[in-house]
């Protein structure tokens, strides 16, 4: 999941890169906007609106990826006993890999008593 998020949040970079583009060199950009509108004229003009249009599209995309990482995290992860090494822990951490989870806890490999198992 992690990587999924990552090309997203890439993809709202690269929009934001193109809003930029537009105003640097309108005669280049093309396209419309949400309103149906060519970008070169209003971008020679400086309207300020493509770049509101950009900006509230990218803001939208990047909470929703936001609020998918925060249920992702809130999904708690419990600390392992199983040792390093051992069949269960490999398994418990391809688990957590393709859930996109953290991998390593610092509570990971601790007994019950708190102390690091041997």
């Amino acid at each position: 999941m992690l990587n999924e998020w990552l090309r997203r949040v890439a993809r709202v970079r690269a929009q934001l890169g193109c809003c930029v583009g537009v105003y640097a060199n309108p005669m280049r950009s093309g396209g419309q906007s949400l309103l149906g509108e060519g970008y070169a004229e209003r971008a020679s003009l400086g309207d300020r609106s493509i770049l509101h249009e950009f900006l509230t599209t990218a803001i939208e995309q990047l909470v929703q990826i936001r609020e998918e990482v925060e249920l992702a995290m809130a999904r708690g992860i419990e600390p392992t006993s199983h040792l390093p090494g051992t069949e269960a822990k490999v398994e418990l951490l391809r688990e957590r890999a393709a859930r996109g989870d953290q991998l390593f806890l610092d509570a990971d490999g601790l007994i019950g008593d708190g102390s690091p198992t041997k």
